[in-house]
């Protein structure tokens, strides 16, 4: 199906006064509330309409592209181009390189530049709203690390430039965006990472997808869903062919990582040796990117909020004057996606869910009506695919109705140690998020003491900073996580 099947991203007018655009993120119920706003559902159906147009096509890219994709590349050449002149520094440093730090200096200082290079002088009003994002794109200048959040916010900068028309949301726009411009974008972090060795910003270790990324395989499992011979297996007999983003990514962790390919990346391993097609990948792998990014408060906190992706109406923040006349498109208050628990189909080996996805005949009429109940059959595209399933089988019948265990609230705690040992206890966070729960104070989170104070920026993830010996406490609560792949991408035996 057609990127044109999906519902049209809106055209965001430049009103005559702009929010800037901070952080607004500091609780799990901010997260909440920004997974209710206009502009989480812009970016959950904007990577679902780039996910549709790459599928069929493949690297290298060799289709026209359009001036702004052109003009983006020369951007992020340029930036490309400063890591040579600035070299890393030659003393002994344990995590990330200084000199990173310079680099981030002058992006800081040269961005207003290249931004008013990059879009026309019709647009230039928007820069401080925009340039946030870029700036957010190459990893923490403080923490020295580089992680899926900073992913993120360049996947927003993408989002917001479409909002305004900078790059035409059409098919093959869209299709230049993952495979001209984003390749470009990876080049330049890849680079990043190995010149002035970045951490992993909230790295799950063996137990994550990738420590650095997850967009590629996205996309790159969009782009093979229509390939004649590739299959998922056929990641674990390297070397692979660099023709999808998902076969570019495993390639770098090979090179990166020694060992059993097993044993490192256990989760990209079960993939690979469980799941039989690119287009059931595809879509259990946007489940997961919904689960373990977009919810979770150690990545998404750090992301500036406000403007082109509103945040509330009776928001007090500085604002710009542009002497522009205009009205803001209506809010909504529906939840933009969901993360449903997958029954378990029965006699189906070594796996403990199965995976639904929504019939593409439920697509036909666009999003449910705002303040609908959500459902299986009444979820919005940012999450399920409105591609016709292949042929060969058909999908499990419903999604089961009981929901994943959440946190439990403090303040219904009274002893503290059990009030840490519940706070630790749940089955959908990762490894950050169990370090930080581990050492948080017995009163963090209580509401009656306010909201927790603010984390200053400059990281995605605050695990770095945990104690060391957090890991070996939580450790056999790190390795039930290994069958969140399995839930997120199970098989059906009837599909099989």
């Amino acid at each position: 199906m057609a990127t044109s099947a999906l519902p049209g991203l809106r055209h965001y007018t430049l009103p005559s006064k702009l929010i800037a655009p901070k952080r607004r993120i500091q609780t799990d119920a901010d997260v909440e509330e920004w997974k209710s706003t206009q502009g989480y559902l812009d970016y959950g159906l904007f990577i679902r309409r780039l996910n549709t147009a790459v599928i069929g096509h493949y690297l290298p890219y060799s289709g026209g592209t359009s001036e702004a994709v052109k003009k983006t590349v020369d951007l992020l050449e340029v930036i490309l181009g400063w890591i040579e002149e600035i070299p890393p520094q030659t003393t002994s440093q344990r995590y990330g390189n200084l000199a990173f730090r310079d680099w981030g200096n002058r992006l800081g200082q040269r961005l207003n530049g290249l931004m008013e290079t990059l879009l026309p002088a019709s647009l230039h009003p928007v820069i401080p709203l925009v340039e946030p994002y870029l700036l957010l794109s190459f990893g923490s200048f403080t923490r020295l690390d580089y992680g899926t959040g900073h992913e993120l916010a360049f996947g927003l900068f993408m989002c917001c430039l479409t909002l305004l028309r900078f790059y035409e949301p059409n098919e093959e726009e869209e299709r230049a965006l993952v495979l001209v411009v984003f390749p470009k974008y990876l080049e330049v972090v890849w680079k990043l990472q190995d010149v002035y060795k970045l951490e992993p910003a909230g790295s799950h270790g063996v137990w994550g997808l990738d420590d650095y990324c997850f967009l590629p395989y996205i996309w790159g499992s969009g782009q093979a869903q229509e390939h004649i011979t590739s299959r998922p297996p056929d990641v674990l007999q390297p070397p692979l062919p660099p023709d999808t983003l998902y076969n570019q990514a495993v390639t770098r962790i090979l090179l990166l990582k020694t060992g059993p390919f097993n044993e490192h990346s256990p989760q990209l391993y079960s993939i690979a040796s469980s799941v039989p097609t690119w287009w059931k990948v595809n879509q259990g792998l946007f489940k997961m990117y919904e689960a373990e990014c977009l919810s979770k408060r150690v990545v998404v906190q750090h992301v500036p909020l406000g403007g082109i992706l509103e945040w509330r109406e009776e928001d007090l923040s500085p604002v710009i004057e542009t002497g522009v006349t205009a009205i803001l498109p209506p809010k909504i208050s529906t939840p933009v996606m969901s993360t449903p628990v997958m029954e378990f189909p029965p006699n189906s080996p070594g796996f403990t869910d199965g995976i639904v996805s929504q019939p593409p005949s439920a697509m036909e009429h666009g999003a449910p009506p705002l303040g609908s109940p959500m459902s299986s059959t009444n979820m919005l595209p940012a999450l399920q695919s409105p591609r016709p399933r292949p042929k060969g089988g058909k999908l499990a019948a419903a999604l089961a109705s009981s929901p994943r265990q959440e946190t439990v609230a403090l303040e219904s705690v009274t002893d503290p140690e059990e009030q840490a040992e519940k706070t630790v206890a749940t089955t959908t966070g990762g490894e950050a998020e169990h370090k930080e729960a581990q050492s948080t104070p017995a009163t963090a989170g209580i509401t009656e003491a306010g909201p927790r104070p603010i984390v200053e920026p400059d990281s995605i993830s605050a695990s770095a900073a945990e104690p060391q010996d957090a890991k070996e406490q939580l450790e056999p609560m790190i390795h039930t996580s290994s069958k969140d792949i399995a839930q997120l991408l199970a098989v059906d035996p009837v599909d099989q």
